[in-house]
């Protein structure tokens, strides 16, 4: 399958998870990995064997050559640009998560000029650091295309405009957000605003809850999704890489259930240190867990 993903690539650097700060807080170690929304989901479905390309700007930086190295190491074509400085995120990890992000170059994305011809999936990730109006239309002249669509609404700021999302959610397949994002989009108002969209176009929404799994709604009803907690190591991304299994796994053939299950699974060895996982290395896992 040809996939594009649209967003943010952002060179990550990531403590360990701590168990609490204080005013100075001495580190073993650092990570410093590829990261964001668009860039992971692009990177686990390459790994998982998909054509897949990223749309998104990177500095001229070293960080932003060594996002464009990490992409070709793992199969990820990159049909973006080269602009400024990239993107780059402190993560410090923990009960409580904190990300200090600057920018960079990722305002100069265009989003209307991703190369559709041809792409079957787009994942839109990322969209708090890139233009409102144009996510909006390259999701619409997506699904006037017939390309299948996902969104991850991924971490909006306290002010993000929720109308946008709503309106953005009529040219949506696949919704992915996690309990907090779900309480911000929804600000007081019924959970069935958010569901009324299943059956309109929208198949499914994927709620994550963090380590104890999440929740699988479609027009059908809903079910929760459960799996084995691990000693976390890098649960930074897990979401992330639990979207682009879902979408795998369903074109896979796998029915949403178990397509749900296999994803939360890909999440949880993410957590636990393997940055992209491989289809072998989840459906092992799952065997091991009797799931």
């Amino acid at each position: 399958m040809k996939v594009l993903s649209v967003g943010d690539a952002v060179y990550d650097i990531l403590t360990p998870p701590l168990e609490a700060l204080g005013r100075v807080v001495t580190l073993e170690d650092i990570l410093e990995v590829p990261g964001g929304n668009a860039l992971n989901f692009a990177m686990e479905m390459a790994v998982l064997g998909h054509e897949s390309a990223l749309h998104s700007c990177v500095g001229e930086d070293e960080r932003g050559g060594a996002l464009l190295r990490w992409m070709g190491e793992n199969g990820v074509k990159f049909t973006g640009e080269r602009r400024g400085r990239t993107c780059v995120t402190l993560g410090i990890q923990g009960k409580e998560k904190m990300f200090l992000t600057y920018h960079g170059c990722l305002g100069h994305l265009r989003p209307e000029n991703a190369p559709l011809k041809g792409v079957e999936h787009l994942h839109i990730g990322g969209l708090w650091k890139i233009s409102p109006k144009s996510v909006e239309a390259l999701a619409r002249r997506a699904k006037e295309t017939g390309i299948e669509v996902s969104v991850d609404i991924s971490n909006p700021p306290t002010n993000g405009d929720r109308e946008f999302v709503f309106r953005l959610l009529h040219h949506v397949d696949i919704l992915f957000l996690s309990e907090w994002e779900m309480n911000w989009l929804l600000n007081g108002k019924p959970f069935e605003k958010l569901f009324s969209y299943l059956g309109r176009g929208m198949r499914y929404i994927l709620l994550h809850k963090g380590e104890e799994g999440g929740v699988l709604f479609s027009t059908e009803g809903y079910a929760d999704i459960h799996v084995p907690r691990v000693v976390p190591r890098i649960p930074t991304g897990a979401g992330d890489v639990t979207n682009a299994a879902f979408v795998h796994a369903l074109h896979a053939g796998r029915d949403p259930q178990e397509a749900a299950h296999f994803a939360f699974c890909a999440g949880t060895i993410r957590a636990s240190g393997m940055l992209y996982p491989k289809e072998r290395e989840i459906t092992t896992f799952m065997e091991m867990n009797k799931i």
